[in-house]
């Protein structure tokens, strides 16, 4: 009886993880493509932007949003899209990931061609739980 309640109990965590597993996939898969910087927010604040600016994703990294050092960062992100709302974490290499990394935590929302990124960048900031908190970014797809 013990046998078949821990195989019923794994199979269960498996099927958790391969869903949420598969969500974060669809949600990468949705990411992809280069992105043109159209708004900023700081404390809730509008910032200046560069409107040249854009970012790249090519699988689960993102170039072009964090400069260290004067040259573009290197940051990895991983997705948990089961949260609400859907998470984001980044590391930012220094500017590469070889050379130490600093890690951010943040949300995310795409609908269509619209991606909005709210990250606590401030150190020690925690996670911002919604868009109007920490530093957000809003993007319009360029091309996928």
């Amino acid at each position: 009886m013990n046998a078949r309640l821990c195989l019923f109990a794994l199979a269960a965590c498996l099927a958790v993880g391969a869903a949420i597993g598969a969500g974060a996939q669809k949600d990468l898969d949705g990411l992809q493509g280069s992105w043109k910087m159209v708004g900023a927010t700081s404390g809730g604040k509008k910032v200046p932007i560069d409107p040249s600016r854009v970012i790249v994703i090519k699988g689960d990294r993102l170039e072009g949003l964090f400069f260290k050092k004067g040259k573009p960062a290197e940051v990895k992100f991983t997705l948990d899209p089961a949260k609400s709302p859907k998470w984001i974490d980044l590391e930012v290499g220094q500017p590469k990931l070889s050379e130490g990394s600093k890690k951010y935590e943040g949300i995310y929302q795409q609908q269509g061609d619209t991606l909005r990124l709210a990250i606590g960048i401030e150190e020690n900031q925690k996670r911002p739980k919604n868009f109007a908190s920490g530093s957000s970014f809003s993007f319009k797809r360029v091309k996928k």
